[in-house]
C-alpha cells in the first residue's frame, strides 16, 4: 500500500514498540471495531540476518481461524497483530483493506501521542503532566476523605499512597540563549532530555513544563525517593558539557532542583480543595523549593519541607530589635515559631601549635548569631523579634 501523503504529522514523533505495548488496549479496541476476534497478541519478529528490520506480510490460516495482521505506519513495519477466532469471507481480497484500516488505527494513536508529547524533548507536555497529577491526587484523596457511606466514586479503586513532584530549572540558561543562540540552546535541552530519560524509571512521568524547566511525577513517591531522584538528576546535569561549534567554548550546565510531596507538603484547608487545585498548590510548593535552591547558590536540591528549617534569610534588620524574613504563609510559617540565625559563610580555618614539631588544624563551626521569634506573618515575608543576641 502506498504511504498516505496527506498525513497531518510533519514532526519527528513516531510510534515505537514500547508505545504499542503502552497503548495495547487502545489498539485492540480500535482494531476490534473492524475485525471481530476472540483473542489477540502482539508479536515482534526478529529481522533476518543481514536485514535491519523484519519484513512483515499478512498471513491467514483458515483452519486455525488465525490472522497475522502487519502493523505498518508510514511504510515502516512495526509488529504483527495476531487475531484468533477470525473468519474471513474473502481471504484473498480483504487483507489489504484490513492493513489499511490497521494503519488508520495507528494514526489515531500517533495523533494522541503527538498531542501529549513535547516535540523538542520527547517528554510529556505540561497539560498531560497536570492531568496525570490530578488523577494521582484524586485517587489518594478518594481514600483519605471518603464521603458518607463510602468512597466518592465507587468506580475508582482506592489505595493509600503518596505522590512526589520534582522540578528542575536550568541555571542561567537564558544567558546561553542570548550569547550562543537559541539553536544551540534547543540542542542542549534535547540532548539533556535524552540523557535524563535514560536514567529515569518508566513509572516516573517526565515533562517539559516550560522552556528550560522540567517536572517529574513519582507515583507513591516518598520524600527519600524524591530526594534521591533530584540529586541524581542534579549530578547528571552537572557532568553534562557541550561545545559551541562556532566559538569552541565549552559550556557547563547546572540545575536547581526542588521537590514537594503529597500529602506531606499540604496542610489544613488545602485538603478541602479539589484535586485540580491541590495539584496546582503542590506544583507551587515545588517551585518555591526551586527558588530557595537558587537563593542558596544554585546547583543544589531543596525540599519544600526544608524551607522552614534552613531556607529562610534575613532580608533586613529593622529598628527595635526586629528582622524581616524571607518566609511567610506560602511556606507555612506561623507566629510564635522560634529560629536560630547564623552566618553560613562564617566557617573559617585555624591552626594551633602544641609543641615545636606538633601542629593541629581544623575549621570552626558555623556560629549562631541570634535566636528570634516570629511575631507577624504575611504571604511571602514574616517579621521576627530578637530574643537573644
Amino acid at each position: 500500500l502506498p504511504m498516505n501523503k496527506d498525513n497531518l504529522f510533519t514532526s519527528g514523533i513516531s510510534l515505537s514498540p514500547q508505545d504499542l505495548i503502552l497503548y495495547e488496549h487502545t489498539l485492540k479496541d480500535l482494531i476490534q471495531e473492524f475485525l471481530p476476534f476472540e483473542s489477540y497478541s502482539l508479536y515482534f519478529p526478529k529481522p533476518a540476518k543481514g536485514q535491519f528490520r523484519a519484513k512483515l506480510e499478512v498471513r491467514y490460516n483458515a483452519e486455525e481461524a488465525q490472522l497475522m495482521l502487519p502493523l505498518r505506519l508510514r511504510g515502516r513495519d512495526l509488529c504483527y497483530f495476531i487475531a484468533r477466532g477470525v473468519e474471513l469471507e474473502a481471504p484473498e481480497a480483504l487483507p489489504p483493506y484490513l492493513e489499511a484500516l490497521a494503519a488508520c488505527s495507528l494514526e489515531k494513536i500517533l495523533l494522541y501521542k503527538g498531542s501529549i508529547t513535547d516535540q523538542l524533548t520527547g517528554m510529556a507536555t505540561r497539560d498531560y503532566f497536570m492531568s496525570k497529577l490530578n488523577r494521582e491526587l484524586d485517587l489518594i484523596q478518594n481514600c483519605m476523605m471518603p464521603t458518607t457511606g463510602g468512597c466518592k466514586d465507587p468506580g475508582i479503586p482506592t489505595f493509600s499512597g503518596s505522590v512526589g513532584v520534582v522540578v528542575l530549572d536550568l541555571d542561567h540558561f537564558q544567558r546561553i540563549n542570548d550569547r550562543y543562540g537559541y539553536g544551540l540552546g534547543d540542542s542542549i535541552i534535547a540532548d539533556l532530555s535524552a540523557s535524563i530519560k535514560e536514567v529515569v524509571t518508566e513509572s516516573v512521568i517526565c515533562a517539559r513544563i516550560f522552556d528550560d524547566k522540567f517536572a517529574f511525577l513519582i507515583p507513591d513517591g516518598r520524600p527519600k525517593a524524591c530526594a534521591k531522584l533530584a540529586e541524581e538528576l542534579r549530578a547528571l546535569v552537572e557532568k553534562f558539557q557541550v561545545a559551541d561549534p562556532l566559538t569552541g567554548d565549552v559550556l557547563k550546565i547546572s540545575v536547581s532542583a526542588g521537590y514537594a510531596n503529597y500529602p506531606q507538603s499540604l496542610s489544613g484547608p488545602h485538603f478541602k480543595r479539589s484535586a485540580d487545585e491541590q495539584a496546582r498548590i503542590l506544583m507551587r510548593k515545588a517551585a518555591k523549593a526551586v527558588a530557595t535552591a537558587k537563593d542558596f547558590g544554585r546547583n543544589c536540591v531543596f525540599a519544600y519541607s526544608e524551607i522552614l528549617q534552613k531556607g529562610a534569610k534575613v532580608l533586613e534588620v529593622l529598628p527595635l530589635q526586629r528582622l524581616a524574613l524571607s518566609i511567610g504563609q506560602s511556606v507555612d510559617a506561623r507566629e510564635g515559631a522560634r529560629f536560630l540565625v547564623w552566618s553560613p559563610d562564617y566557617q573559617s580555618g585555624t591552626q594551633a601549635r602544641l609543641t615545636e614539631d606538633e601542629r593541629i588544624s581544623g575549621t570552626y563551626p558555623t556560629m549562631y548569631k541570634a535566636e528570634v521569634v516570629i511575631i507577624e506573618v504575611q504571604e511571602e515575608i514574616a517579621f521576627a523579634e530578637i530574643l537573644h543576641l
